[in-house]
């Protein structure tokens, strides 16, 4: 299954597949790059700054999330206390809507959808949520348990190999991506053409997992840490083999 890196470790701290052998990753998806993963804001709104965020509402897809973490840990390094900032659940689609409606303050969207807040909002950056300690942020990939993984070695690899070859491709050649996001992301090729995209790698990184239940950690998601590289499956052969 395809999903983002926090809820892996979040289910593998349950116990959720423990009859399964655990969760086990097959291959990286998704890293942030700058303008990827950003907090924004109606321009105007009376946050300005992240100094100006205590006691404003940002809007989340989802509470206890990446988005969240990336949020407070940001915040941490800026000295603004996250537990004066509420956060309120709502989709990407409706976030745009929400700043212009004054509904929230400021909202962390991901691409295309920080594009099209801009594009059709005027929505405007008010910091970079993969920045500092969050730079090039881990955010998805995909996942297996460990029981599938060790009947099925043969079907695993194949993945491997076809996914770092998607990956290589993607990560080379932008058009090839901006040409899927129009349909993938139901967005007009003029907002494809503007859209910042992120990393795509082709190999899983320990030390750039290891980052997120580190987080998870320090902001109380997690009661101990969790070692990534122990849900780590070994990597195929390089794309060209």
């Amino acid at each position: 299954m395809f999903g983002n890196y926090l809820s892996f470790f979040n289910s593998q701290a349950k116990g959720v597949a423990q009859n399964v052998e655990g969760l086990k990753f097959v291959a990286d998806g998704y890293v942030a790059k700058p303008n990827t993963w950003m907090v924004l804001a109606d321009p105007n709104s009376t946050a300005k700054k992240i100094s100006d965020l205590p006691g404003k509402k940002i809007a989340v897809t989802t509470k206890q999330s990446l988005a969240e973490v990336s949020i407070r840990s940001v915040l941490k390094v800026n000295d603004v206390d996250a537990n004066q900032v509420t956060f309120v659940e709502m989709p990407y689609t409706d976030m745009g809507a929400a700043l212009e409606a004054n509904r929230v303050d400021a909202a962390l969207l991901a691409e295309p959808f920080i594009t099209q807040a801009a594009k059709n909002y005027g929505a405007v950056q008010l910091f970079d949520a993969a920045s500092g300690p969050t730079a090039e942020l881990p955010i998805a990939g995909y996942g297996t348990t460990g029981k599938f993984a060790r009947e099925n070695p043969k079907t695993i690899a194949a993945f491997q190999r076809a996914f770092a070859k998607g990956q290589e491709a993607a990560g080379s050649d932008r058009s090839k991506v901006e040409k899927l996001l129009p349909g993938y992301a139901k967005i007009d090729p003029q907002t494809a053409a503007l859209v910042n995209l992120g990393g795509f790698p082709t190999r899983l990184e320990a030390s750039r997992l290891q980052r997120i239940p580190d987080l998870m950690l320090e902001f109380g998601m997690l009661q101990q840490r969790l070692d990534a590289n122990t849900m780590i499956l070994a990597n195929p052969a390089s794309p060209g083999r």
